[in-house]
């Protein structure tokens, strides 16, 4: 009796690196990220330390000034009141006005008032600083300053005793005009005999000499004590240069530019690594395609055109490492035993100018073997033409898609699509290998590629492209052809630690292992 063994379902499990939506990200996921973008962090870090030493050099501290000013007030005002009352006097457009025409300083009113700044220490002191381009006129700006401010203020409380004085003075006179007419009814009671009338007339005259008095003692009192306030109110702390910041300073500076740079440059990494869908992993890459990825390697150019002679010789080294790794993982896909003009391509995604670079070496090592290569280049850009010689000659035919003639079919004879004479009509006949640079186009499709090439080989840029594109790739090779041998990563990082091998396959060697 035959049983049914069913295995369970094996768990999904999220590559170390690799996040998934609606999880938590890892924290080797940010670091690998991390990793993967450390010149940029390294560079907008640096930038963010020239930028702030460029601010201590090209935009000095300005120097300052400090001075106390002693204020004395009325007993019977509120100081609270007081001293925000003289405050304000300190911050008016009358008193900045004053020194900058007194000094004659090259500055308006406004930016004058706009360099000090006053706190109120207690209330009766005020605490004043000032900034200039030196300590020197710092102090001399606070000197003037202080004394407009006293001279001021003093003018405004000799106005107020003026002013209470004159009417105490306005008052009086009204109180003789009085004494006038009382003195008068005091005199008509006496001749009329009139014992009570000139007893009230008396005692009338005498309240108001009484409030002479009083009025008199009090326009004494407030000359007195506004004399007295004007004394005592001074500067009780001279003005004097603040001391720089100096080496904290210069640290606050320098440690906020690296805070700043660090901290945009980090910000950038992983808001680009979170909501980036492109894929760098060789798994990632094996899985979307449905192809293996046996070969992958670092970067073989660099970010701008002809920028290698700028590289370091390690770099250098290293990426002619990377693109010799790249070019015999593509010789590994043609056949021992070859035919005649046995047809491989190599299709570039995301990153073309390396997929010419790479099937050009490939065809070098080729001619070092023996063999005689003939290369069609497929791209729009003619990446392969502008390489040709007469060692490695290179066909950049009409019949691209997209092209005007719009001619898809495939030329039997590439001396039909020669000019008369081209030598390179007997190179194709002679030729063993012929090599073929294609593109995707997912919107033109892929039936040009399988009329020049029996089988493909894709070269994926890390980072570059999504699985969407990678899954629609695979089914454009599936419908039209050629078939799809595997896939290249280029540009991989040495953070990718997974294998491009996908899990049917290696379930599948397991099996047939157990079986032998």
């Amino acid at each position: 009796m035959s049983t049914w063994r069913v295995e369970d379902a094996e768990q999904s499990r999220t590559p170390a690196g690799m996040a998934v939506q609606g999880s938590w990200v890892s924290l080797h996921f940010l670091r690998s990220a991390l990793r993967r973008r450390l010149r940029f962090v390294l560079v907008t870090t640096t930038a963010g330390l020239l930028l702030a030493v460029a601010a201590l050099v090209l935009a000095p501290v300005s120097s300052s000034a400090d001075a106390t000013i002693f204020l004395a007030h009325d007993s019977d005002t509120d100081p609270a009141t007081a001293i925000a009352t003289d405050h304000k006097l300190l911050i008016n457009r009358t008193v900045a006005r004053q020194v900058v025409e007194e000094l004659g300083l090259p500055m308006t009113t406004d930016q004058f008032l706009a360099s000090y700044a006053a706190t109120e220490a207690s209330t009766q002191l005020l605490d004043i600083q000032l900034k200039a381009a030196t300590p020197d006129e710092a102090v001399r700006r606070l000197t003037a300053l202080c004394a407009a401010f006293l001279t001021f203020r003093n003018q405004q409380l000799a106005a107020q005793a003026d002013y209470v004085v004159k009417t105490d003075e306005t008052h009086i006179a009204d109180l003789r005009r009085q004494i006038q007419l009382v003195t008068a009814e005091y005199k008509a009671a006496l001749a009329h005999h009139d014992a009570t009338a000139a007893s009230v007339a008396l005692t009338t005259r005498s309240g108001l000499y009484s409030q002479i008095g009083t009025l008199q003692s009090t326009i004494q009192d407030t000359q007195l004590q506004t004399g007295a306030l004007a004394t005592a109110s001074h500067v009780v702390d001279p003005p004097a240069p603040i001391p720089p910041g100096g080496k904290r300073h210069v640290a606050l500076m320098v440690a906020s530019g690296l805070i700043l740079g660090c901290g945009l440059s980090l910000g950038t990494v992983f808001t680009q690594a979170l909501v980036s869908n492109r894929l760098r992993r060789r798994e990632e890459v094996a899985i979307a395609l449905g192809h293996p990825v046996p070969f992958s390697a670092g970067p073989v150019r660099g970010r701008f055109r002809r920028n290698l002679p700028t590289l370091s010789p390690r770099t250098r080294k290293r990426r002619r490492r990377n693109l010799e790794i790249l070019a015999g993982g593509f010789f590994a896909a043609l056949p021992e035993e070859r035919e005649v003009r046995t047809r491989l391509a190599l299709v570039g995604v995301g990153d073309l100018r390396a997929a010419a670079k790479v099937i050009w070496r490939t065809a070098r090592q080729c001619q070092e073997q023996g063999e005689r290569v003939f290369l069609v280049d497929l791209t729009s850009a003619g990446l392969l033409r502008r390489r040709s010689s007469d060692e490695l000659p290179v066909l950049w035919p009409e019949s691209r898609p997209g092209t005007a003639s719009g001619r898809l079919s495939v030329i039997s004879s590439v001396a039909d699509a020669l000019p008369v004479g081209d030598p390179r009509a007997e190179q194709w006949r002679r030729a063993t290998v012929v090599l073929v640079l294609g593109e995707v186009e997912l919107g033109v499709g892929n039936r040009h590629l399988a009329m020049w090439a029996d089988r493909a080989v894709v070269l994926v840029g890390a980072g570059r492209v999504t699985a969407e594109y990678l899954r629609s790739t695979s089914r454009l090779f599936a419908s039209s052809g050629p078939p799809l041998e595997f896939a290249m990563v280029v540009g991989a990082d040495h953070t990718d630690e997974s294998l491009g091998v996908l899990q049917g396959e290696v379930r599948k060697d397991q099996q047939r292992r157990a079986g032998s």
